[in-house]
């Protein structure tokens, strides 16, 4: 009985641990392409400032884009975040398995 128990313990932290490790491929990518969302909203508030600096813009466009590329840089905080937050749950898994 206790053989069956530590069995289905295995099996459930084999389980987490493809699904913890499913998250943190999937999180690396996102990481990835907020980091770059972040560049592009960054490459435009400059475009705004010198469009505006020209007067060529107005203001609220590089309000706009500050404020775009501000949420961007939180995205990016947020999903590396919780990237960090996984793989320590992946490697508490793992030395859960081989306890």
């Amino acid at each position: 009985m206790w053989m069956l128990k530590g069995k289905r313990a295995e099996i459930t932290n084999v389980q987490q641990i493809n699904y913890l490790l499913a998250q943190v491929d999937l999180l690396s990518e996102l990481v990835v392409l907020y980091l770059e969302q972040g560049s592009l909203a960054e490459e435009m508030v400059i475009e705004e400032q010198i469009k505006f600096g020209e007067a060529r813009g107005q203001k609220s466009l590089v309000i706009a884009a500050k404020r775009n590329a501000n949420l961007a840089n939180l995205t990016y905080l947020q999903a590396a975040g919780t990237y960090q937050k996984i793989v320590i749950d992946y490697k508490a898994a793992i030395d859960q398995l081989y306890k």
